[in-house]
């Protein structure tokens, strides 16, 4: 799970934070905020839009995508992942809305400009797309 804001002095690297911590890391103004297939789909919107909107500086930009959600299977989802042998699976939770929804939960968070659309899948055996979705504080 990554989460992009502004880039180091000195380098071309975005600055990333990482995990489910990174509603307590946004503590400066930033004016770009992406993250692809990490921290918006992996952390309750409740929590994380408001940081984000509060830190973005007006007119700043948050871009996210991620997977569309399976049909029928909106908001928190839990899956279990394996690890070893005497182990418990690991619950990861994630957020899956349509995009009708997502344009909702943003502009409830003061977000304007909405706008959210899955891409298709390109040519290939692989058949789902991709859900991007772009807002302005």
């Amino acid at each position: 799970m990554t989460i992009a804001l502004e880039r180091p002095v000195g380098t071309t690297d975005p600055a990333a934070l990482v995990g489910p911590e990174v509603t307590e890391r946004l503590a400066r103004r930033i004016t770009i905020d992406h993250t692809v297939y990490g921290a918006v789909w992996f952390t309750d919107p409740a929590v994380l839009l408001p940081a984000i909107r509060e830190r973005l500086r007006p007119g700043g930009r948050l871009v996210f995508s991620q997977r569309p959600p399976v049909e029928g299977c909106y908001g928190c989802q839990a899956s279990y992942i394996p690890r070893g042998a005497d182990e418990d699976p690991l619950v990861v939770k994630r957020w899956d809305y349509e995009p009708d929804a997502w344009e909702r939960l943003l502009k409830e968070h003061g977000f304007t400009d909405v706008d959210a659309t899955v891409l298709a899948a390109p040519p290939g055996n692989r058949t789902i797309g991709t859900l991007i979705v772009r807002a302005r504080a």
